[in-house]
């Protein structure tokens, strides 16, 4: 029974994975539309292709790479568009997968169904974040041995771009990492605190770098 379930488990966060690729990378993109949703996302790409600042001369609730969030198209910011694509598909799996890993057979289905659920309804990218920062939470909290420093390291880095991506998921994820770190610290696992102060800090401000934003306009994105 154990082998069956755990060869059921790898077959499905190969699905995912693959899924995750489809969503984020391989996705086909549209041509720029009409309509306000449509506005906004080419407004964010003509302000990455102008190199304008966010929180100096732009300020909204997406960030330098809120064209990422959406498929439309833009010749400037394909490329950066992908390679966060990229980045949150390997994000996204790995966190999905040391989920299924962990989990009870029962609980993954239940997940399972819940995901697949929201993702009928076609929320977007925010019900993915909420449901991806939710499990994130839950397994930042329930790592406590010294040597899955490793975990850590998979499960913080992405949160600093999904915050570039959109300035409002700061609030959830400072939560996330608020009740980690205080976790951390009644169990005296002060290393482990260490890394949820410093990875999530050094991930956003690489990101931002890398979208040609000068570093100094960080606090007023978020204020």
């Amino acid at each position: 029974m154990g082998n069956k379930i755990l060869f059921f488990g790898k077959h499905i966060a190969i699905l995912f994975l693959f899924f995750f690729l489809f969503l984020f990378v391989f996705q086909k993109k549209s041509n720029p539309g009409v309509g306000l949703d449509p506005s906004w996302v080419t407004a964010l790409s003509e302000a990455h292709k102008y190199n304008y600042q966010f929180g100096k001369d732009i300020i909204f609730t997406y960030g330098p790479y809120g064209f990422s969030a959406t498929n439309q198209y833009h010749p400037d910011t394909i490329n950066l568009s992908l390679f966060a694509g990229l980045f949150l598909a390997i994000g996204f799996f790995t966190t999905f997968y040391l989920y299924f890993k962990s989990e009870h057979w029962l609980k993954t289905i239940v997940f399972l169904a819940i995901l697949v659920f929201f993702i009928g309804l076609n929320l977007g990218f925010d019900s993915l974040a909420y449901i991806y920062l939710t499990i994130n939470g839950y397994l930042l909290l329930n790592i406590h041995e010294p040597e899955k420093n490793y975990k850590l390291v998979l499960l913080l880095f992405p949160l600093g771009l999904l915050v570039l991506i959109k300035g409002t998921l700061i609030i959830v994820v400072t939560f996330v990492i608020f009740l980690s770190i205080v976790n951390s610290v009644l169990s005296k696992n002060f290393k482990t605190t260490f890394f949820l102060l410093i990875i999530p800090t050094v991930s956003m401000i690489l990101f931002w770098i890398i979208s040609n934003q000068d570093i100094k306009n960080i606090p007023s994105y978020f204020i």
